[in-house]
């Protein structure tokens, strides 16, 4: 039998389903390719506004409005007009904001969604946008827009102020409404084509390039940053080029695999080497400043962590992408302050979580200053410093692994947990600097002395102590890569490896060897745990076995 509850629920819904589609009707016959440009412009901004209304939102979403406005757009739009094309941006938009219709929009047989999508993004460079070049009426008429037309660029921009798409003060464009479409829908609907991926390096190109090649400029850029810098439209840019290199995009052509790859070739020589490093330290610079909005600074973070994302994944393996990186010595020098702000609310972290004090006697080394562990850098949550201080150790070690010269270059970089890059850009001018190595042995130091786990000669090989190590060992995680990162440092350099093993704390009683012996044994046994962790990792667990097989072959040296 029939339950009559969802019957009458059913049947308010059809109804109410058709109340709405007769209350548009006008607007989608206003859509008809025969109606005139400026019937057409104003019922797409009408279907705008009413979506901007939750409850109409909700109606809409039911009564399948969604899918056949998307197609009455699409033929109103035949001749790409720029207002419509904003107008088209803005619907996706307002879409996005529920997953699920998104969804849907784009998986209709009919739908050119991301096609259309891309094609927007390529078509609006910030210097010939409207939105985003809505205030600057000389700059709309070059455009060849007329009053009438820059008067409704004005009202699209006010009503997406209105609409709280985004926060207050986010530069809006057309391009961050497409991007923010973009990075909404799931990554496998995405098709990598040239021209997709074109459209997506041509953007961060254009923003990138407006960036000083001045590091002094980046302080004076970032106090203006909310006018200037579209960090919403960025980090979606950014995060669909991660996705991409992750492969969660849709299986590439075969034809296209390898203008793809001509393609990001031809970026990294020519600027997003530059660009993406300039990046770093500018969304740092950003959220470091107390001036700074709290919104912002969430943003500028989330900029700097899929950019070192990006970087690491980059010079993964590649000679030349290392070399572009790693010429930027104040690249380094950003590598090293997110290294120690990461370590300092790391220690904090452990300190929370330690039951009792650890008391140690200080080792007749302990003759140099020590890392300040009191001070707090307020300018990232304690999860964004840990992961951020992962990526900056992964990009170190990759540089380390491919650039000789870095093992050289890094000891003339001096950092301290106090580095603000406000003050500290170019050059560390902190009282208690030290030289990066130094820095890193004392982060090591730091670490094996609140280890809650003794160390072991041999790695455990139980699979569930494997778990162990992933779910509650963040310090175990961080002594492994760094006693590889020493190992690499030391290799084939004989400064770095006299300097690290006198720096090196003395090793516990639990090992058979002390003095250096005893210290490279300590990294052997904190490397092996990394070894095992990447074992399935080919790549990964081959360096770090090559590494472990140097450090055995140092310690039966000494």
């Amino acid at each position: 039998m029939m339950n009559p509850l969802k019957s009458i629920t059913e049947m308010r819904n059809r109804g109410e389903s058709r109340r709405l589609l007769d209350e548009v009707g006008y607007l989608w016959e206003g859509l008809d390719p025969s109606a005139g440009i400026g019937l057409r412009r104003s019922s797409a901004l009408e279907i705008n506004t009413k979506l901007c209304d939750s409850d109409f939102a909700r109606k809409a979403k039911t009564a399948d409005f969604i899918g056949q406005t998307w197609e009455f757009l699409l033929e109103a739009n035949r001749e790409e007009d720029k207002v419509m094309n904003i107008l088209l941006a803005f619907f996706c938009a307002l879409v996005a904001r529920d997953p699920g219709s998104l969804v849907e929009l784009v998986q209709r047989d009919s739908s050119q969604v991301v096609q259309t999508l891309f094609a927007l993004l390529a078509s609006f460079p910030p210097k010939s946008d409207p939105l985003h070049l809505v205030s600057d009426a000389n700059q709309l008429r070059k455009l060849g827009l007329s009053k009438k037309e820059q008067n409704l660029a004005a009202s699209i921009h006010s009503m997406l102020r209105s609409s709280a798409l985004f926060p207050p003060f986010t530069p809006l464009s057309t391009a961050l409404l497409v991007s923010h479409t973009l990075a909404s829908l799931p990554s496998a609907s995405l098709k990598p084509t040239p021209a997709n991926l074109k459209a997506i390096l041509d953007n961060l190109r254009e923003h990138f390039s407006s960036f000083s090649p001045s590091l002094s400029a980046f302080v004076t850029i970032s106090q203006h940053s909310e006018k200037q810098n579209a960090l919403a439209h960025l980090h979606n840019l950014l995060s669909l080029f991660d996705s991409y290199l992750l492969r969660g995009w849709a299986l590439q052509a075969e034809g296209d695999i390898n203008i793809n790859q001509q393609q990001l070739e031809a970026a990294r020589t020519d600027w997003f080497a530059d660009g993406l490093t300039s990046f770093a330290i500018l969304t740092e610079v950003i959220s470091s400043r107390s001036a700074t909005s709290e919104v912002e600074q969430g943003k500028a973070r989330q900029c700097t962590l899929v950019t070192l994302r990006l970087l690491v994944g980059l010079t993964h393996a590649d000679k030349i992408w290392c070399g572009k990186v790693a010429s930027r010595e104040e690249c380094l020098l950003f590598i090293m302050r997110t290294i120690l702000r990461g370590h300092v609310d790391h220690m904090e972290k452990v300190k929370k979580h330690q039951s009792s004090k650890i008391k140690t006697e200080p080792s007749s080394s302990d003759d140099f200053p020590r890392l300040d562990n009191s001070y707090q850098e307020p300018t990232m949550p304690k999860d964004d410093g840990l992961d951020a201080l992962c990526l900056a150790l992964g990009l170190l070690t990759n540089l380390v692994q491919l650039e000789d010269e870095v093992k050289t270059t890094i000891r003339d970089i001096t950092s301290s947990t106090r580095c603000r890059p406000t003050k500290c850009l170019e050059k560390c001018l902190c009282p208690n600097r030290i030289s990066a190595p130094r820095a890193l042995v004392e982060m090591y130091t730091d670490l094996v002395l609140t280890s809650s786990a003794p160390v072991k000669q041999e790695p455990c090989l139980d699979s569930g102590q494997q778990t162990d190590l992933l779910a509650a060992g963040e310090t175990r995680l961080l002594l492994s890569h760094l006693s590889l990162l020493f190992g690499l440092l030391m290799k084939d350099n004989s400064t770095n490896q006299r300097d690290i093993l006198d720096w090196l704390p003395e090793s516990p009683t639990s090992l058979a060897c002390d003095g250096q012996s005893g210290k490279v044994q300590m990294l052997i046994a904190h490397a092996k745990e990394f070894s095992y962790l990447y074992a399935e990792s080919g790549d990964e667990g081959g360096s770090a076995r090559d590494v472990i097989v140097f450090l055995e072959q140092l310690q039966n040296q000494l």
